[in-house]
């Protein structure tokens, strides 16, 4: 028969599964034409019987080897379709001593779980003894930074002490990418005991791991945002404060804070972000100090929206007292124009005093730039 007669005949095996039918889809792996290989082998991993993933891992360990004609894409993509009970089968792999072979088959198992979590969480249980213990003891450990940081996806899935203990020290890994996975895996909110040892990545030399540590905060509820407003308003470190404003503004958190702000008063002068007094007492310092970081950074744009928005006059004046301090040509713009538009005559009044100290603010900036 020619190859595509026995593609079409492997068509039909699959369909209606058989004992004899999976045995002659196996022999046909290792026909000489490789399109055949490759039908054979997406339908042995759509069938899903377990008894056939040994055979599949060999592929795989054949392929890396080079010593078949398949491609790992078409082999990964076989195994990727089996359950997650049936991934004790990829124990050989897992403890193969290439590390390629090491790195597929933890990343194969990192995809069925992320399926699986998809639609119900995982817990350690939902793994084999075998599985659960090999990804504890030896591969968050493994000498490549690639299996790291595929093991982590999967650790991520125990929501256990154990699990959430090698997290926390993934996020330290010298690995940039295994702490970038490290910061992901722990998007959950079993993990907030974890959330101190995030504080560190917020500073992480690499964006990509300060955009995931701030992510995975913001998803911990109330003390993973306390923890990010904590690291905004009295971190030095530049690009850590400019990626937490932006992701705290992509969020929304921004607007929500800013419904706390209030008129300024004595207070204001020490302002303080601990709970030392009523509930609204913190969360207007914490307002009046995003806004004041914010202003701080020239990052406006969302506080001028916000000035223009139908708000508490309250807020809007907490808010002209903050953007007085610091002015620009954006912000006297703005100012100006709530002076003339605003319903609430004390944010009118209020506007245009800070209108004018702004402007003899940058006028006084630009002769002494002059002088100089």
């Amino acid at each position: 028969m020619t190859f595509v007669t026995r593609c079409q005949a492997a068509g039909k095996l699959a369909t209606i599964p058989t004992p004899e039918g999976t045995i002659a889809l196996i022999a046909a792996i290792f026909d000489p034409h490789p399109d055949v290989q490759e039908v054979c082998l997406r339908y042995l991993g759509q069938l899903g019987d377990p008894a056939v993933l040994p055979i599949l891992v060999d592929e795989l360990i054949k392929v890396i080897e080079g010593n078949s004609l398949q491609s790992i894409r078409n082999v990964k993509t076989a195994l990727v379709q089996f359950a997650l009970e049936d991934v004790k089968g990829l124990m050989p792999a897992l403890a193969h001593p290439q590390r390629r072979v090491r790195f597929l088959a933890t990343d194969t198992i990192r995809e069925i779980a992320d399926r699986h979590a998809a639609k119900d969480p995982l817990r350690k249980n939902d793994f084999s003894p075998e599985i659960y213990h090999i990804f504890i003891d030896k591969l968050w450990q493994d000498e490549w930074g690639d299996v790291r940081a595929r093991a982590t996806g999967v650790i991520g899935h125990f929501h256990d002490q154990a699990g959430g203990e090698i997290l926390a020290k993934l996020v330290k890994d010298k690995e940039w990418f295994v702490r970038l996975h490290a910061c992901r895996a722990l998007d959950d909110r079993a993990y907030l005991s974890i959330a101190p040892a995030l504080m560190g990545c917020l500073t992480d030399p690499h964006w990509l791991v300060r955009e995931a540590a701030t992510k995975t905060l913001l998803k911990m509820g109330d003390l993973g945002a306390e923890r990010i407003i904590l690291s905004f308003i009295q971190g030095r470190d530049l690009y850590s404060a400019e990626q937490i404003c932006e992701e705290m503004e992509r969020s929304g958190m921004i607007f929500g804070l800013l419904e706390s702000l209030e008129a300024p008063d004595s207070r204001m002068d020490e302002l303080s972000i601990t709970r030392t007094g009523s509930s609204s007492d913190a969360e207007r310092f914490q307002a009046t100090g995003v806004v004041r970081r914010m202003v701080t950074l020239g990052k406006v744009t969302m506080l001028l929206t916000f000035l223009r928005s139908p708000v508490r006059p309250e807020q809007k004046l907490g808010l002209i007292h903050e953007l007085k301090a610091r002015p620009t040509m954006e912000t006297v713009d703005a100012l100006h124009d709530c002076a003339e538009n605003d319903p609430d005559p004390r944010v009118c009044q209020a506007a245009f005093q800070a209108f004018e100290e702004s402007l003899k603010k940058l006028e006084a900036q630009e002769n002494q730039q002059a002088v100089n």
